[in-house]
């Protein structure tokens, strides 16, 4: 073929291949930036984003045989005896196409026909010129019968749920790896090995990680499906003409015009030769065709065993592999090797910190206050914090009103804001200084917090209330 018409056909073929993808990624940026309530509401729900990127797949799949015939230059067949023949077979079958096209791949030179849509409103029947050419009537009706195969048997509609199901495999796979890996000291030797930061090294392992599970599904599983599909298409043919010559001889055609490719193997398609073999063997002993297809049926259960199994999995994965999980895990990563390449900036020490208290690690998040503190002693926030820790948490070695409370008057001194003076409030409090901490309290009223009806609650607390041993929970700061 000539360099530049078959460079376009490439890629007018491949456009259709990428633009469902291009517009799935466009619909969900726009679904992040949308305004609505309800829609913000389902995007945050566990399933929202799946499920409206699921319904607009649906939609594209049935208006995007549509878009394929356009852009590839998809021809209606001509009225011509031919097409009315064809036509009347497909009635007979009992399967509606909206059209019958020719389809001018590669230029037209590509011996092929398929099948496109899920529905008759939205169902085009392709052939290639090549192939018209190339075949007598009797053998266009035996490829005919092959596509119709493919409809009857649902092959389309199942395609569709191994892709959703390989999203499923992936989402899956992709929070325990990254748990896995977060855990592991690979990470750390890669980081330490290579001097890229942990970002890098997990989007490349996690870009690794995906092609391989990509080969692996679709070589493996989605190519025992397609090679097997292809085998049942084969066998409708066969029952629908009643002869396997037909078919046989569109095979040998195209093996021989495509140049020695009878026993060429492929992943998606059984080889000519073997196609060849299996329908001549079916003819003659017609069991291997229910053989064959209760091979599929169980094949297809197994897969929805695996589908649901893992569905089941991915709405109730274990706390110690869950998302949460694996983004703190990868918040600490990021944190210890800001800590590394920064070992004089305290803020990064707070920030460890303030992680190891949300996990309820309180004696790590000491000691990276500690830490920060030793690098910086004028830190009103890191002050704040580790006072607050030490008032208020439920590890009786490290609750400590006495050793809180000149922290927090640090801290106050340094910064006076209202979730700083109630952290000073509070020490007074558990110390028994009722007055003091009542002032204290209604100072930071009057610092008018965002938070106000917390800092009613406090002034409540602290005038009626007597002190209660180590308890509590850290609040957002104000």
């Amino acid at each position: 073929p000539r360099p530049l018409p078959f460079l376009v056909a490439n890629l007018k073929f491949n456009l259709v291949i990428l633009l469902p993808w291009m517009l799935i990624n466009l619909l969900a940026d726009l679904l992040a930036l949308s305004e609505f309530t309800a829609v913000r509401r389902l995007l945050a729900s566990p399933w929202g984003e799946p499920l409206l990127i699921l319904a607009f797949f649906l939609l594209l799949l049935l208006i995007f045989p549509l878009l394929a015939t356009r852009l590839w230059g998809c021809t209606p067949l001509p009225d011509t005896p031919l097409r009315r023949r064809l036509e009347e077979f497909c009635r007979r079958q009992g399967v509606k196409f909206r059209d019958i096209m020719l389809w001018p791949l590669f230029e037209g030179r590509l011996l092929t026909a398929g099948v496109m849509g899920l529905t008759g409103r939205f169902r085009h029947l392709l052939i290639t010129p090549a192939l018209i050419k190339a075949l007598t009537v009797e053998e266009l009706e035996a490829v005919v019968a092959h596509e119709i195969g493919h409809v009857k048997h649902h092959h389309l509609p199942l395609y569709l749920l191994f892709f959703l199901g390989f999203g499923l495999f992936a989402n899956l796979a992709s929070t325990p790896f990254l748990v896995l890996l977060l855990d592991s000291a690979l990470l750390e030797t890669l980081v330490l090995l290579s001097g890229k930061s942990p970002l890098t090294i997990i989007g490349l392992l996690g870009t690794v990680a995906l092609v391989l599970l990509i080969v692996l599904y679709f070589r493996f599983l989605f190519g025992f499906f397609m090679r097997n599909f292809e085998r049942q298409a084969d066998l409708y043919a066969l029952a629908t003409v009643g002869d396997a010559g037909p078919l046989v001889r569109v095979f040998e055609k195209i093996a021989w015009l495509g140049g020695k490719i009878r026993d060429l193997p492929s992943w998606h398609h059984f080889s000519i030769g073997q196609r060849i073999d299996f329908l001549e063997a079916s003819q003659r002993a017609p069991r291997l065709a229910s053989r064959h297809h209760r091979k599929v049926r169980l094949a297809l259960i197994l897969f929805l065993l695996l589908l649901s199994t893992t569905a089941a999995l991915l709405w109730r994965l274990p706390p110690e592999l869950s998302e949460e999980r694996a983004h703190g895990r990868l918040v600490e990563s990021i944190i210890m090797e800001k800590i590394r390449t920064e070992p004089d900036n305290p803020a990064w020490l707070r920030y460890l910190g303030d992680l190891y208290y949300l996990r309820g690690q309180h004696r790590e998040a000491v000691r990276a206050y500690e830490h920060a503190l030793g690098l910086d002693r004028d830190q009103p926030d890191i002050l704040n914090n580790l006072a607050w820790l030490l008032l208020t948490t439920d590890d009786l070695a490290l609750f400590n009103p006495e050793r809180a409370l000149p922290l927090a008057q640090r801290a106050m001194r340094l910064l006076p804001e209202p979730h700083i003076i109630d952290t000073l409030a509070t020490a007074w409090w558990l110390l028994g200084e009722r007055d003091q901490a009542v002032a204290l309290a209604e100072k930071a009223l009057a610092g008018n917090p965002r938070e106000r009806q917390y800092y009613q609650e406090q002034l409540h607390k602290f005038r009626y209330q007597p002190p209660p041993g180590p308890s509590g929970k850290r609040r957002t700061e104000s």
